[in-house]
C-alpha cells in the first residue's frame, strides 16, 4: 500500500509540476508580449496581463498542492526537532491533520464561491471566471488527499523519520 501511494503521489506531483511550467512559460510568453507591444506600438494588448494574472493564480495554487504532497509544506519544526519516536510521529500527525482540516474547509467554501464566480465574465479576456476560480476546489480537493496521504504514510512507515520519505 505505501508503495501505491508513493506512486500515486509521484505521479500527481510530476503531472502538477508540468503545468506549473506551462502556466509559467505562458506567463512569460504574455508578460514579455505586453512589454514588445508597449515598447513598439505604445500600447499593450488587453489580454496579456489578465492572461498573466490568472497564469500565476494557478500556479501559486498548484504549487502550494504539489508542496502538501512532498510534505513541505510550513510547519512548527522548533518542537519536530527535538522530539522522538512516537512523540515525533503525534506532532507531525497533529500538523498533517490542521492542514487537512485547512483544506477541508477551503474545500468547503471553494464551491460556493465558484458557483457565485461563474456568473461573472473577465473584463479583458471575456472568459468565465468559473475557469479561474475553477481551481479552488481542484486543488484543496488534491491537498486533502495529499494529506491524508502524508497521514497513511506517516504510520505506515517504520521508521523513526517522522513522515520523511525513506
Amino acid at each position: 500500500m505505501v508503495l501505491t501511494l508513493e506512486k500515486i503521489s509521484n505521479v500527481l506531483t510530476k503531472i502538477m509540476r508540468v503545468l506549473m511550467i506551462i502556466l509559467f512559460v505562458w506567463m512569460t510568453i504574455a508578460l514579455t508580449t505586453q512589454v514588445f507591444a508597449r515598447y513598439l506600438f505604445a500600447k499593450g494588448f488587453v489580454w496579456t496581463d489578465e492572461s498573466a494574472r490568472y497564469c500565476m493564480i494557478w500556479m501559486i495554487f498548484i504549487g502550494a498542492t504539489e508542496v502538501v504532497f512532498n510534505d513541505e509544506h510550513i510547519k512548527v519544526t522548533v518542537v519536530e526537532d527535538f522530539a522522538r519516536g512516537v512523540g515525533k510521529k503525534i506532532f507531525v500527525l497533529i500538523q498533517h491533520i490542521a492542514g487537512l482540516v485547512f483544506s477541508v474547509i477551503m474545500a468547503w467554501y471553494s464551491f460556493p464561491q465558484l458557483q457565485l464566480a461563474s456568473k461573472a465574465v473577465s473584463s479583458n479576456m471575456s472568459i468565465n471566471m468559473g475557469i479561474v476560480f475553477g481551481i479552488f476546489p481542484v486543488v484543496t480537493i488534491l491537498m486533502i488527499i495529499g494529506y491524508i496521504f502524508r497521514i497513511v504514510l506517516l504510520w505506515a512507515k517504520k521508521s523513526d523519520a517522522g513522515g520523511e520519505p525513506a
